[in-house]
Formats: structure tokens, sequence, C-alpha cells
């Protein structure tokens, strides 16, 4: 079993922006970064028949009532193994939500400690989008346990700086057991401390996937806790609040080395409900 990327994001919504703009020189910067990832990443796979990553174009569209606009966005995101131990990924993300808009890159990098641990950090930043933030750092470690290493621990911190006076800090924990095959299952605890204020929400979630990798994965996901505050506007703020999400995604390999993702998601809270779709067409090299 060899790691990867992981991915736990609880769904956070990040506060309002102020109302200057970032400078066009960071978004040419973020943007040049992650067009130079992929550049490498395709220069990459000329040099072994073996695939060594993917890049993956889609879009996505959510619908939400009381009177709330739909959301629309598109994102281009892949990985790149640069070396048997250490694996780069970059995504670039397009955003439509609450009648503003922004654009969101992050990169991030993935290296194996030794054969039963790893470490996972990502950097990210936007321009424009209240709801972006304007820097989002995360680091993880996992370790792998058992004669198989079957188990998987993970533990992890984050820090967001939003475009108002907020920023975050968050505390992660979670597991995840890989069986013989087809099944995997995991889950786990964020906790999220948001300043000034020392206002606190802790988030949780399972997963369960089945399926084998280059042929076909479906995973069923739930969410479920307290979320501190939510801006749905400059001016409009959902404060100490429950909220649950459920998702189920199929990513499915028509080919050796291409295939399509298709997500279906819903979200509830007491003040209005969201549904959605994600879909994405992939090429591994």
């Amino acid at each position: 079993m060899r790691s990867g990327i992981i991915s736990m994001n609880t769904g956070t919504h990040y506060p309002a922006a102020e109302t200057a703009r970032p400078a066009r020189g960071r978004r040419v910067i973020v943007l040049l970064v992650c067009l130079g990832f992929f550049a490498a990443a395709s220069a990459g796979a000329a040099e072994d028949d073996a695939p060594r990553g993917y890049v993956e174009l889609g879009a996505n569209w959510h619908n939400l009532d009381q009177g709330y606009g739909d959301w629309l966005g598109a994102y281009i995101k892949g990985a790149w193994r640069q070396t048997p131990s250490t694996t780069w990924n970059a995504e670039v993300v397009r955003q439509r939500e609450f009648d503003d808009r922004g654009t969101y890159a992050a990169l991030g990098v993935t290296h194996d400690l030794d054969p039963r641990s790893y470490i996972s950090f990502s950097v990210g930043g936007s321009q424009g989008g209240f709801f972006l933030p304007r820097v989002r750092t995360d680091l993880f470690y996992s370790r792998k346990w058992l004669a198989n290493a079957q188990l998987v621990s993970t533990v992890g911190i984050g820090y967001i700086d939003a475009k108002d006076v907020h920023s975050d800090r968050s505390y992660f924990a979670g597991l995840a057991y890989y069986f013989g095959s087809p099944w995997v299952i995991e889950g786990g605890v964020r906790v999220n401390y948001s300043e000034p204020g020392a206002v606190s929400a802790t988030r949780g979630f399972v997963a369960v996937t089945y399926g084998r990798e280059k042929q076909r994965l479906i995973t069923a996901r739930a969410e479920s806790g307290r979320e501190a505050y939510q801006l749905t506007g400059e001016n409009q703020v959902l404060v100490d609040f429950s909220s649950d999400v459920q998702s189920l995604a199929w990513r499915e390999w028509v080919s050796a080395r291409a295939g399509f993702q298709l997500q279906l998601e819903r979200y509830h809270n007491p003040f209005y409900d969201r549904h959605g779709v994600v879909a994405g067409v992939f090429k591994d090299f």
C-alpha cells in the first residue's frame, strides 16, 4: 500500500472578504506556479511508461433554496509522482457562491519518511470571493500499522487567514482501514478554533469506499457537526448552528489511463438546503 495525497476537508465555510482586492501580481504568481506544475508533470510522463500521476478537469453546480442563488464553478487539478517517495499535487478552482466569485489555487506535496510513515503539506491562496481564504495551509502526518499496514492513522493541523479580521486554527485526527479488497473505511474529527472570540466548532465524518484503483471506485461519505459562523454575504452571517452533508462519488476508468468522476452532494443546515453535482474527466500519465 503506497502513500498518496490525503484530502480530509470538513467543508468549513470561510468568513467575508475585506473590500480591497489582492494584488494582481499574487494571482499571476499562483497561476504560474500551478501551470508550472502541470508542465513538469507532462514532461515527466515522457520519461516513464508507467503512470506517474493524473490531470483532471471538471465543473460543479449547486442549487440552494430559500432564495439563495445557485453555485457554479470549474476546476483543474492533478498529481505528479516526482520520485518513488515524493508526490506533488496542485489545484486551481474558479467558483461563484452567494453572488460573488473568486479563484483559489493550491500546491501540495506528500513525502514518505520511511516505509511506514509519510507527511503531507499544502498551501493555497485566492483572488476575489469573500467565501475563499486569503491563505490556507495544512500539515498531516500519517502512520501505517498492523502486519500488512492495513490501518493508517493521521493527525494534522491547519491554519486559515480569512479576508476579514478572522483566522482559524484546526486540529485533525483520523483512521483508515484497508480491508483485503475491495473495501476501505475511514473516519475522522476536526476541531476548529476561530479568532477573535476563541469560538470552537467540532465536526466528524465517516466514509466507505468500494472498488479497485484503475477500475472503479465508489465512495459514500457523511459528515456532521457544528459551524461557528457562516457568511452568506458581506453583511449576512449565520452563527453557531449544526449542519450535515452527504456525498456519493463514482470514479470510473473507461480505458487503462482515462476516465470520469461524478459526485452528488447534499448539504443541510437550519437556514437552507443545498444539492449539487460535480463532474469531471481525468487522464493518467
